[in-house]
């Protein structure tokens, strides 16, 4: 595996401008709601003039890429998924030149976006990863330990942690220990984000740079106040 630094590097090559960025986006969605796939260029390439509507088209309008102005910090993060680069909210601000908050928004909108990627077969009590969650959300109860958002289901969360099928547990096993090593603890809110970042990691064939741009430009957008009052079920879909 590629260094780090390497990566960044490969990344400059492919990509040493907006122009390019865009570029690639509009080869991956290059067509206008009329139909055409003419258009001329404008500006750094982010908007073309479609030749047969007459119409200024955007080529992230509609996407979760909708109103991003640091599109090549976004790419940039893409790349180093898709190149098999597993990282916390603070190691990838360093990594692509974003804020820490910005950083964690655009994080939890990819997660939100790998929520429909998760099969619907495997699943299992959010109580079963009550090890993991020790920091708080809105859904805390007041003055309660963070885990208390779990312990709902009484005394059948613990009887189903205990009875769970062989293929659950290796998944919960395995899951418990990527988000440790990367993010200690999370909150309850966010639990199944987490879990769904994995259907990305642990899929690299499927989740080429190609791929995750498709996905993106494919989907609607995502907003801060989604991101805000998403709450995970208490059922947590596994990969």
């Amino acid at each position: 595996m590629k260094s780090l630094q390497q990566a960044l590097a490969d990344f400059d090559v492919m990509f040493p401008d907006k122009k390019a960025i865009f570029s690639a986006l509009w080869l991956l969605r290059g067509r206008c709601s009329c139909g055409s796939i003419e258009f001329v260029v404008k500006d750094d390439g982010r908007t073309r003039r479609c030749k047969g509507c007459k119409s200024r088209v955007s080529v992230t309008a509609g996407t979760v890429f909708d109103r991003v102005r640091k599109i090549s910090a976004w790419l940039r993060a893409l790349w180093l998924l898709a190149s098999g680069f597993n990282m916390s909210a603070a190691q990838m601000s360093k990594a692509v030149g974003l804020c820490l908050s910005s950083t964690w928004e655009m994080m939890q909108r990819f997660r939100l976006l790998s929520l429909g990627e998760l099969p619907d077969e495997l699943s299992s009590l959010a109580f079963a990863f009550i090890d993991l969650v020790a920091r708080r959300s809105r859904e805390t109860p007041e003055h309660c330990h963070p885990s208390a958002s779990l312990q709902r289901d009484g005394d059948f969360g613990w009887a189903e942690k205990a009875h769970l099928p062989a293929e659950a547990e290796l998944a919960i096993k395995a899951t418990s220990g990527f988000i440790r090593n990367l993010f200690q603890t999370v909150s309850y809110k966010y639990l199944q984000p987490y879990v769904a970042e994995l259907a990305f990691v642990w899929n690299k064939e499927r989740w080429s740079l190609s791929a995750l741009l498709s996905l993106c430009l494919n989907a609607a957008p995502i907003t801060r106040k989604d991101i805000l009052d998403y709450v995970s079920p208490q059922r947590i879909r596994l990969v």
